[in-house]
């Protein structure tokens, strides 16, 4: 903001302190008219408006010296996200072909890497076709991928992250899995017909599927904390496989009602697990254990590594367990319900 000058002092005022140096009057009244000079113009609106007025030229030569250049780097970052899309778009392009390309063909045909590059970059899956003898090996990033009504069929996938992938109305038939992630993922009416499943971790997985057919085995899976809602069981193994906290109250075991005897919860981890009646029934004749495991490393630590675990067949911590299931699901704490339960289907 532009200050208002002071007022020069008089000519009177100015001279009286030079009486005695005459020679510099000169030199005094020139500087004393100057003073006078620049009071009076510094008063003087239209001197101000021009100042103003000069000030606001640099600024404006400033602007539109910088603003072309900010114009021309907006229009590269511009250019550098088209590439980065057409090249996305290309690269997906590929991917696509090589995987229709490789159709019914054993190996890997360069699936893997097509199938990472699509599902990282979160394009829908659905419909995809790997049948045919693929053998997909990792390590390879799929998870939150859409793979609805996917034909995994006759392949081999092992060191894979499916983890929280959607593989609703899939076809898993005469498939081996070994070591992959599946943890969270959703196998809504998925098909499991002689397939194969090895140390893979479906912990908080949901299965609202049917296993029918051929017998499908999972050995020494990591199920903890995985819902069975309206699960049929009769064609399915779970071999070593670690159950806990899986809910299996709407899971239906076995032919015909119950008279199927096979080994289907077979040496598995029960700890905390959700049941029902009938499940309690038929997990009686069982090779169970109960341990507070919940992780797939942990798990396979305790069952291949020889740590004790207690594997009993209707055993104390069966009962207790048992007990509680059975309380759970009928709502009552009525002891003798228990027993009279217990007796008629527990004791034969």
């Amino acid at each position: 903001m532009r200050k208002e000058k002071q007022k020069p002092k008089s000519w009177q005022e100015t001279s009286t302190s030079f009486k005695e140096d005459d020679w510099k009057l000169a030199f005094v009244g020139f500087e004393w008219c100057c003073e006078w000079v620049s009071y009076w113009l510094s008063r003087w609106a239209f001197l101000q408006v021009l100042e103003y007025l000069g000030k606001l030229t640099i600024l404006i030569s400033l602007i539109l010296w910088i603003y072309p250049g900010f114009q021309e780097r907006k229009q590269a970052a511009e250019s550098a996200k088209q590439a980065a899309a057409d090249a996305r778009i290309s690269r997906h392009y590929v991917a696509w072909q090589t995987i229709n390309s490789a159709l019914g063909k054993p190996g890997n045909g360069g699936r893997a890497d097509a199938l990472q590059d699509l599902s990282q970059d979160g394009i829908p899956l659905d419909g995809i076709s790997l049948a045919g003898g693929a053998v997909l090996i990792g390590p390879l990033n799929a998870s939150k991928a859409s793979m609805t009504y996917a034909d995994f069929s006759d392949g081999t996938y092992e060191k894979i992250n499916f983890s929280s992938a959607s593989f609703d109305f899939s076809k898993w038939n005469n498939t081996l899995s070994e070591n992959c992630s599946f943890r969270g993922a959703s196998f809504w009416a998925a098909t499991f017909n002689h397939s194969t499943f090895v140390w893979c971790d479906f912990s908080n997985a949901l299965f609202q599927t049917q296993f029918t057919g051929d017998r499908s085995e999972f050995r020494v899976c990591n199920f903890a904390g995985a819902e069975f809602p309206m699960c049929f069981l009769n064609s399915v193994e779970f071999f070593g496989c670690n159950l806990a906290y899986a809910d299996l109250t709407h899971a239906f075991i076995g032919v015909n009602g119950y008279t199927n005897t096979a080994d289907t919860f077979f040496c598995c981890n029960l700890y905390g697990a959700i049941a029902s009646p009938d499940t309690i029934r038929f997990v009686s004749h069982q090779l169970v254990t109960f341990t507070n495991v919940v992780s797939l490393e942990q798990w396979k630590h305790c069952s291949t590594n020889g740590v004790a675990m207690r594997y009993q067949k209707g055993g104390p911590e069966f009962m207790n367990w048992a007990s509680n299931q059975f309380a759970i699901y009928n709502k009552t704490n009525d002891p003798q319900a228990w027993l009279n339960w217990r007796r008629a289907n527990l004791e034969n």
